[in-house]
């Protein structure tokens, strides 16, 4: 069945994921919050392992803000 036998699974993950990216964003400040660039970067990279994408494929969401938090 491969990497996607639990499409479903993998969909609310993706999700839930997503929601917890946005909360992380609104949190960023201008100093002293590597820590949430940190999380963001790992959430991130494990939508994309669900997803299936390569490290250099962007994340498409759904609030439109993909990468932009990183000109912050």
């Amino acid at each position: 069945m491969g990497k996607r036998k639990d499409f479903t699974g993998n969909l609310i993950r993706i999700s839930i994921l997503e929601k917890e990216i946005e909360y992380a964003k609104s949190q960023l400040q201008p100093h002293d919050t590597g820590h949430i660039h940190t999380a963001i970067s790992w959430l991130e990279h494990r939508i994309r392992e669900l997803k299936g994408l390569k490290e250099e494929d962007e994340i498409d969401y759904a609030d439109g803000y993909s990468n932009e938090w990183r000109k912050i």
